[in-house]
C-alpha cells in the first residue's frame, strides 16, 4: 500500500498547479463543513463535561405560551429534592455578580450561590481545602469556594489560601477550597461559589429562600442508575409546584439545556442550521469542482491504467491505485481543512446569536473527526468517479474513441458546472434575503430613544444597605446627578431594555382575569430620560413611595388586554396583598429584542420594590457621562462599584448585530459559492477549448472570424449559466423556507431578490465566458494544427 501511495504522490505532483487547486478547494469544504458542524454540536447537541455525562437533567416549569420556561422557587426545589430522591440526586443554584476584594483589588465577578449538595451531584473534586458541603445550608459561617482560576490570576496560586478572609460585597467570607482546574459549572463560568443560605444578604436583603412566588433557582440533577428521563417525567406530569400557575407544569430536560436559557434553544439551533446548510452548500460546490479538476485530468490518468490493464493488472490492483491517489488527494486537502478550521476555533465566540448566548468551537478530537469524516466522504466519491470510468473501457477504445470520451467527459462536466451555479443561486438568494433583513431590522422602532444615554449597573453590598437606606442612597444619587448642570436626564432601573428581560409574574385583573407579564422596575422620569411616550395617565414621580398608595404602569398590549381602557382600575401583582392602581398607560417598547412581537409589559416604582442592583441612565448635554456618574457615586459611597458602562447606542448596536452578522455571514458564503461556481464555468470552457482546438483551428482556417468563435464559446458558457439559473431559482424558492423564521419585514421570496440574484449571477459570469473564448479566438491555427 505505501508504494502505492509513493505513486499516487508522484502523480499528483506532475501537475502541481491542478493538485494545489485542487487541494484549496478541498480544504475549502473540510473547514466549512468541520466549523460550522462543530459549532452546532457543541452548543446545542454536546453534553455538558461532567462525569454524569447524559445522566445529566435539568428541572424547570414549562408552559406553550410566552414566556415559556421559569426558574423554580425554593420551597418547589425543597420539595423535588425530597420527592425525587429515590430517582434523582437535585441541587440548585443562581447566578450572582459581587464586588471581590482579590489581592486589594475590588473587582465584580460573576459567581453562584448554590445549595450544599452542588459539588456532590456534580462529581466535582478540590484541587485544595473542600468544596460547599450540605452542612454549610445552616449559614452559620460565612464561607465560599473559588476557582481555580480566580486563585491563580487574582491570588497568584498561593498556598495558604483556604482559611483566609475574603471581603464580598462588604462582608468576610472564608475561603474553605479551590475548585480542581477541571471543574466547569453547568451554566456559568463561575468564579466562586457561596452557600445558598446566604442568599438574604446577596438579594439586598429579601427572603427568597421562604417565599414560593420568587422563582430564582434554576437545578442540576443526575439520574439514579436504571432510571430514566421518561419515569421522572412521569411522576412531575401532575406534580403540585407552590409558585406557579396559568398552564406551568414541571419539565425535565437534559442537562445540556442549562448551557443557555431553554427557551432559546430551537432559536440557536435554527439559526446555526442555516449556516450549517450554507457551508454544505459551499462544500458541494467545492466538492463539485473538484471533480471538474480531476475528470480534466481524466485522459491521462485513463489511459495510463488501460496501458496497466491490457499489461496484466488486475482490477484490485487498479483500484488500489486509484484509492491511494484518492487517498493522498483528500488527506492533503482534509489535513488543511482541518487546520484552517482550528485557526478559526476563537472566532466563532463573536457569533452573535438572535438571543444572548456564547457560542464557542473547542480545537478537540471531535472537530477532528467531523474534518476526517468530511474529507473520508469526498474520498469515496472521488475513487468510486475514477472506478467507474476507469474499468469500462479497453485499451482499444482508449486509443480509438477519445472524442466518444471527450464527448462525455465534457457532458460530466457541464452537469457538474450546472449543479455549482444552482446550489451558487441558492446561497446567493438566502444572502440577499437575510441582507434585505437586515436593513429592515435597522429600521425598527424601538420604542425608546437611544441616542445620548450613558448607561451603568450599580449594585449596592448587600450587608451594608437594606431596602430603606439602600433606596435612599439611590434616591441621593438621582437627585444628585439631575442637579449636575450638564445631565438632562436621569432615571434608574432594575433590568436594561434589550437585556433579555426575564422578571415575569402573574397580573390578576379588576375582574379576576389572570395574565402572565414581563416587568420591569424603574424610578422617577423613566420614561422621560428614554423617551417613551406616555399615552394616558402620567409616569412616576416623588408621590410614589414606599408607604405611599401601590401603583403600577402598564404598555399597550397589556392594556387591550386588561380591557383597552384600565387607567384607575387596580391589579393584583404576583401574591400582593393589596393590587396597585394603574397610573399610566405607555407606548410599547422592545424589552429582550428587536424582532420580538408585542408581549404584555408593566413597570413598578423603584421606591416600592427595592433591589441592590440597578442600571443608571443618564443624557446629557455632550458631557461625558460615564465620569459623571463616577464622580457622584464615589462623593456618596466608594465602596459601591459601577460597572459595565456603555452606551444606549452600543446596546441598540448589540441587538443589531445577530441580522447584520447573518448577512454577512452568508454575503461572504454566497462570494465564496458564486467563485467557486465561475471557476467551474471557466475550467469547463477551458478545458473545452484545449480539447477542440484542432476543431477550432480548422473552423478557423476554413473562414471562420474570431468574433464566430467567440460567440460560439461563449455561447456555451450562457447555456450553461442559464440551465444553472433554470435549475437554482426554483431550488432558491423551496429552500427559502428555511430561513423564513429568520427574516423580518419580507417574505422569503422577495421579488425584489429573486429578480436580481439571476441578473448578478450572468453579470458576474460573463467575464468566465468571454476569457476562453478570447483565448481561442487568437489561437494560431498553423501552430495548433501543428501540435495536434
Amino acid at each position: 500500500m505505501w508504494q502505492d501511495i509513493r505513486v499516487a504522490w508522484r502523480f499528483l505532483w506532475k501537475a502541481p498547479m491542478s493538485t494545489t487547486l485542487a487541494v484549496i478547494t478541498l480544504a475549502i469544504a473540510v473547514a466549512l463543513g468541520a466549523g460550522t458542524l462543530g459549532v452546532l454540536d457543541e452548543t446545542v447537541r454536546r453534553p455538558l463535561a461532567s462525569p454524569a455525562g447524559e445522566r445529566l437533567v435539568t428541572l424547570y416549569n414549562a408552559r406553550a405560551a410566552a414566556p415559556r420556561f421559569q426558574t423554580l422557587s425554593n420551597p418547589d426545589y425543597l420539595a423535588l429534592r425530597d420527592g425525587l430522591e429515590s430517582r434523582l440526586a437535585l441541587a440548585a443554584f443562581v447566578r450572582v455578580f459581587h464586588a471581590i476584594d482579590a489581592g486589594g483589588r475590588v473587582t465584580r465577578r460573576q459567581g453562584e450561590l448554590v445549595s450544599g449538595n452542588y459539588f456532590t451531584v456534580l462529581g466535582a473534586r478540590a484541587a485544595r481545602g473542600r468544596l460547599l458541603e450540605p452542612g454549610d445550608d445552616t449559614g452559620a459561617a460565612p464561607v465560599l469556594v473559588i476557582s481555580h482560576g480566580l486563585w491563580r490570576d487574582a491570588f497568584q496560586a498561593t498556598p495558604d489560601i483556604v482559611g483566609r478572609a475574603i471581603r464580598v460585597e462588604r462582608r468576610e467570607y472564608t475561603v474553605v477550597g479551590v475548585a480542581a482546574q477541571e471543574f466547569q459549572a453547568p451554566s456559568y463560568p463561575s468564579q466562586f461559589w457561596i452557600p445558598l443560605a446566604m442568599a438574604r444578604q446577596s438579594f439586598g436583603g429579601l427572603d427568597v429562600l421562604h417565599r414560593a412566588d420568587v422563582p430564582v433557582l434554576q437545578t442540576v440533577g443526575v439520574l439514579r442508575p436504571g432510571v430514566s428521563r421518561a419515569s421522572v417525567q412521569s411522576l412531575l406530569t401532575s406534580w403540585p409546584t407552590a409558585g406557579t400557575r396559568d398552564g406551568w407544569q414541571l419539565a425535565v430536560l437534559p442537562g445540556a439545556y442549562l448551557r443557555f436559557w431553554p427557551a432559546y434553544r430551537d432559536t440557536v439551533t435554527w439559526f446555526l442550521g442555516v449556516f450549517v446548510a450554507l457551508a454544505a452548500c459551499v462544500a458541494t460546490i467545492a466538492c463539485a469542482n473538484l471533480a471538474g479538476l480531476l475528470l480534466a485530468r481524466h485522459a491521462e490518468r485513463s489511459r495510463d491504467l488501460a496501458i496497466r490493464q491490457a499489461l496484466g493488472a488486475s482490477p484490485l490492483q487498479l483500484l488500489r491505485r486509484m484509492v491511494s491517489e484518492s487517498v493522498v488527494l483528500t488527506a492533503l486537502g482534509g489535513g488543511v481543512g482541518v487546520l484552517l478550521a482550528l485557526a478559526g476555533a476563537g472566532m466563532e465566540s463573536q457569533l452573535a446569536l438572535p438571543v444572548p448566548v456564547k457560542v464557542g468551537l473547542s480545537p478537540d478530537l471531535r472537530l477532528v473527526a467531523i474534518g476526517l469524516g468530511v474529507s473520508l466522504i469526498a474520498s469515496l466519491t472521488f475513487t468510486a468517479i475514477f472506478a467507474a470510468r476507469a474499468f469500462r473501457p479497453s485499451l482499444t477504445r482508449m486509443m480509438t474513441s477519445a472524442s466518444a470520451m471527450v464527448a462525455t467527459r465534457t457532458r460530466t462536466q457541464s452537469l457538474l458546472v450546472v449543479v455549482q451555479i444552482a446550489i451558487a443561486c441558492v446561497c446567493l438568494t438566502g444572502a440577499g434575503l437575510l441582507a434585505r433583513s437586515a436593513m429592515e431590522v435597522g429600521r425598527i422602532d424601538t420604542g425608546f430613544e437611544a441616542t445620548g444615554v450613558i448607561s451603568g449597573l450599580i449594585e449596592l453590598p448587600g450587608d451594608a444597605y437594606d431596602a430603606t437606606t439602600g433606596s435612599a442612597l439611590l434616591q441621593r444619587l438621582q437627585d444628585d446627578l439631575a442637579a449636575d448642570l450638564q445631565v438632562a436626564a436621569v432615571a434608574l432601573e432594575w433590568n436594561q431594555a434589550l437585556g433579555a428581560i426575564r422578571s415575569t409574574s402573574e397580573f390578576t385583573g379588576p375582574r379576576g382575569s389572570t395574565l402572565t407579564a414581563r416587568y420591569n422596575v424603574v424610578g422617577p422620569r423613566y420614561f422621560e430620560t428614554l423617551g417613551i411616550p406616555v399615552e394616558a395617565g402620567r409616569s412616576f414621580d416623588r408621590r410614589d413611595r414606599a408607604a405611599s398608595e401601590p401603583v403600577v404602569i402598564v404598555n399597550e398590549t397589556m392594556a387591550a388586554r386588561l380591557g383597552g381602557a384600565p387607567l384607575d382600575q387596580r391589579v393584583t401583582f404576583g401574591r400582593e396583598r393589596t393590587a396597585r392602581r394603574i397610573v399610566g398607560i405607555v407606548r410599547d417598547a422592545k424589552y429582550n429584542g428587536l424582532t420580538e412581537a408585542a408581549q404584555p409589559f408593566a413597570y413598578l416604582p423603584l421606591a416600592q420594590a427595592y433591589r441592590a442592583s440597578v442600571w443608571v441612565h443618564v443624557r446629557t448635554h455632550g458631557a461625558d457621562g460615564a465620569s459623571i456618574i463616577a464622580e457622584r457615586l464615589a462623593a456618596l459611597d466608594r465602596g459601591v462599584p459601577l460597572s459595565d458602562v456603555h452606551t444606549m447606542a452600543s446596546q441598540l448596536e448589540a441587538a443589531q448585530a445577530t441580522p447584520r452578522l447573518s448577512a454577512r455571514f452568508s454575503a461572504g458564503t454566497a462570494a465564496l459559492a458564486v467563485f467557486l461556481a465561475l471557476t467551474g464555468i471557466y475550467g469547463q470552457l477551458a478545458a473545452s477549448v484545449e480539447q477542440r482546438r484542432r476543431e477550432l483551428s480548422i473552423r478557423a482556417a476554413l473562414g471562420a472570424s474570431p468574433r464566430d468563435i467567440v460567440t460560439q464559446i461563449a455561447g456555451s458558457g450562457l447555456r450553461l449559466t442559464v440551465a444553472g439559473l433554470a435549475v437554482g431559482m426554483p431550488a432558491a424558492a423551496l429552500a427559502t423556507r428555511l430561513i423564513a423564521a429568520l427574516l423580518y419585514g419580507l417574505s422569503p421570496r422577495d421579488p425584489a431578490v429573486f429578480l436580481l440574484v439571476p441578473a448578478a449571477i450572468l453579470i458576474v459570469s460573463i467575464p468566465a465566458w468571454l476569457a476562453p473564448a478570447r483565448r481561442a479566438a487568437h489561437t494560431d491555427p498553423v501552430e495548433a494544427l501543428k501540435q495536434t
